[in-house]
């Protein structure tokens, strides 16, 4: 009875040239960041208290002596499923799912959408910061007054004026991200993240202390321009932590195949090759021992 025929040598593949290797580390390295190596001791960590804040904002909000305002189950359900939907939708072009393959474009598509529409709720709460600061709120209140008598809007109907605020910064944003970020699917995803991340950390710290005169000079601000920014800023900044704890964890898995010394595209084991091309899929990948640029 004859054995297992032996697999034939595999036969190394040419080193990549200079010009190659510049133009491609980028694509051979695991998506990550310059403060990703940082945070993976403290992942759990940071998941753990991830959760415990989620889970205080339910306790708050069921609370009902805690609020002036009774808020129903039904509203609190629908609010969570478009929190996480929202949070979920915005993941599916982040390159860590399909390293090393390119982002397909309908997937990037979603996350620049999401991504706009983050972007666009901070544009409003920073405006309603700026009419605060300014005390612009009669002259606001006279725009859309003057916008609903041209579209013939009695007060009470659907708020047009803000509806069409909306639609236009959320279409300018879209335009700046296709101009800019939709030619690279490989690196577009991290700075419309980092652009969500910053600029609700940013409207927070403008909004607050414009908040703080604000409440001086009146009683009651929750009508107010500051008010509405804390509310954005706050909700986005907790919104966009979530995805970025999804990354630092599949950042880390990545690694870590970099780290065991496997073929981050197919899984092969590339110890002792005598080239720097995967035997078996024909990927790059860098020398191991090599410093790790980012």
């Amino acid at each position: 009875m004859k054995g297992p025929m032996p697999n034939p040598p595999q036969q190394a593949l040419p080193p990549l040239s200079p010009a190659e290797t510049r133009s491609s580390r980028a694509d051979r390295l695991p998506p990550g960041g310059r403060w990703a190596p940082r945070l993976y001791p403290w992942r759990y960590a940071l998941l753990a208290g991830y959760l415990l804040l989620l889970g205080g904002v339910y306790c708050v909000f069921s609370i009902e002596d805690f609020l002036t305002i009774s808020v129903p189950w039904q509203f609190l359900a629908a609010a969570s499923v478009l929190f996480y939907g929202l949070q979920a939708a915005f993941l599916t072009g982040a390159p860590h799912w399909r390293w090393p393959r390119p982002t397909g474009r309908r997937p990037m598509w979603v996350s620049l959408v999401v991504g706009g529409l983050a972007v666009s709720l901070l544009t409003l709460g920073l405006a309603g910061t700026l009419v605060s600061l300014f005390h612009a709120d009669q002259a606001v209140g006279n725009i859309v007054e003057t916008f609903n008598s041209g579209i013939g809007a009695r007060p009470g109907d659907f708020p047009w004026a803000f509806a069409v605020f909306m639609a236009v910064v959320w279409a300018g944003w879209l335009l700046f991200f296709a101009m800019v970020w939709a030619s690279k699917p490989l690196s577009a995803f991290r700075p419309v993240y980092r652009l969500v991340l910053a600029g609700s950390v940013l409207e927070l710290l403008i909004t607050v202390p414009v908040d703080v005169q604000v409440r001086k000079r009146t009683t009651c601000y929750c009508g107010e321009g500051t008010f509405l920014g804390l509310v954005i800023g706050i909700t986005l900044a907790a919104w966009a932590f979530g995805p970025g704890l999804v990354l630092l964890f599949l950042a880390r898995r990545l690694e870590r195949r970099r780290e065991l010394q496997v073929c981050i595209g197919c899984g092969y084991d590339l110890r002792r090759l005598p080239g720097n091309r995967c035997p078996e899929c024909g990927r790059p990948f860098e020398p191991f021992g090599a410093p790790r640029t980012v």
